[in-house]
């Protein structure tokens, strides 16, 4: 591509979901012939004030994944166009297609791989890429005593813990927005036996637990664990639609939800501005999780890896609990069945609409607070959720002209095909 993305502000107008191109970029296994990883990819944001043509993602960020499943981590695997290695990957910018993961220069290598996140050892802090890691928080841990906002946390529930770090940000940390917000965990409670049995905390810039007196499975609570989301916006990182990758001296938020959606408009590939506490290494983690969700069943000629060990992914803590009648604003995941399969398919964008109508968790949900409190949506959020485009509208029309089945059955039901109103 002649330019490249941008991490842009949140000035920059949402692209109207019915416009959005999504495609995948597939890294394959040369000798396996078979794909390592696919990876749903958009268009981003250039600095013209347009968005690329062609969906993308950083040639870094699919190289990284491809570490993670493969444990190598010094630099000697390359994406290839060709099964040979012959044909090396040209732009720091990958578009949708299929590329070739050589390890060692020889692509007749049959690799090992991890095959699932629970096998999964993550790498020492050390041999992270060097790009995840930044001033503010640098690869190089520090035997000195962190913050004492993040040593003195009340330790008595993980609801006190999320409240601590609510307090500390202020506000959500991609929309600004001051309210509603809750705490959200980086590395889910759901994995807080394998937290624990990683022992991910002594991999921290200060090693250890904060508030000190987490232990156990616990420790999954600590306070670095936690970044500030906007409710709706947490229930979309819950889901694993997206997750934060490390790009010119920045993170940014990747939406890797295989359908556009009002988030992935306004959301995609805009910089967050992370506290000082959040430690990339957790972020590298949760980025991992996200990447080991698009693996396809393993063959039988799959080469296991030498260093994987099994650990149990279920564990939510001991004593570190809710109070009795609090709500649980560390994790919304047990609120909702409509769990989105982000990575199946082929990319594409002929199902975008779709999930317009399948969004009950999100804009309604705010929707819905706003009104419970006797308040007006702030109109840039009624502008992003109450979808009033031409073109959106006639793209909804036409879905359902394609899909008579759905408005028969949804109308002999409910009358409508979901809150959002087509016609």
């Amino acid at each position: 591509m002649a330019t490249e993305p941008i991490v842009t502000s949140l000035d920059l107008p949402p692209k109207p979901v019915a416009n959005e191109t999504v495609g995948q970029v597939v890294a394959v296994h040369p000798f396996l012939f078979r794909p390592l990883l696919r990876i749903p990819v958009r268009c981003c944001p250039m600095s013209d004030g347009n968005y690329s043509d062609k969906p993308c993602i950083p040639t870094t960020t699919v190289l990284d994944a491809c570490a993670i499943v493969t444990g190598n981590y010094n630099g000697n695997g390359h994406l290839f166009r060709d099964r040979e290695g012959q044909t090396p990957v040209p732009s720091s910018f990958l578009e949708p297609g299929q590329y070739f993961y050589v390890v060692d220069h020889d692509p007749s290598l049959n690799y090992p791989l991890f095959a699932s996140f629970d096998i999964w050892v993550p790498p020492p802090r050390c041999d992270v890429p060097d790009h995840w890691f930044s001033p503010q928080c640098p690869k190089e841990q520090s035997l000195l005593l962190p913050d004492t906002r993040w040593t003195n946390v009340d330790a008595s529930s993980r609801s006190a813990v999320s409240s601590a770090a609510k307090g500390l940000d202020g506000q959500c940390l991609l929309s600004g927005y001051l309210w509603p917000i809750e705490g959200a965990h980086i590395i889910p409670v759901e994995n807080a036996l394998w937290y624990t049995a990683r022992q991910v905390s002594d991999q921290l810039r200060h090693p250890g637990s904060y508030p000190t007196r987490l232990s156990g499975d616990n420790v999954v609570h600590d306070i670095r664990n936690f970044i500030t989301l906007r409710a709706d916006i947490h229930r979309r990182w819950d889901k694993h639609t997206f997750f934060f990758i490390p790009f010119n001296g920045s993170f940014v938020l990747y939406f890797i939800g295989k359908l556009a959606d009002l988030y992935s408009t306004q959301y995609h590939f805009r910089k967050a501005s992370f506290p000082e506490r959040v430690d990339p290494y957790l972020l590298f983690i949760r980025f991992a999780i996200a990447i080991f969700s698009t693996l396809r069943e393993k063959t039988a000629n799959e080469l296991p890896h030498p260093r994987q060990t099994k650990v149990a992914l279920k564990g939510g803590g001991t004593t570190c609990r809710r109070r009795a009648g609090e709500p649980d604003d560390a994790t919304m995941e047990e609120q909702d069945d409509d769990v989105e399969d982000v990575m199946s398919g082929d990319g594409g964008n002929g199902d975008d609409v779709s999930e317009l109508a399948g969004l009950e968790d999100g804009p309604k949900l705010l929707v819905k607070i706003f009104e419970d409190e006797g308040l007006e949506l702030p109109p840039d959020l009624a502008a992003a959720f109450i979808p009033r485009d031409e073109k959106i509208e006639a793209a909804k029309i036409a879905w359902f002209e394609a899909n008579p089945q759905i408005r028969q059955c949804s109308e002999a039901t409910t009358g409508v095909a979901s809150g959002i109103h087509f016609e």
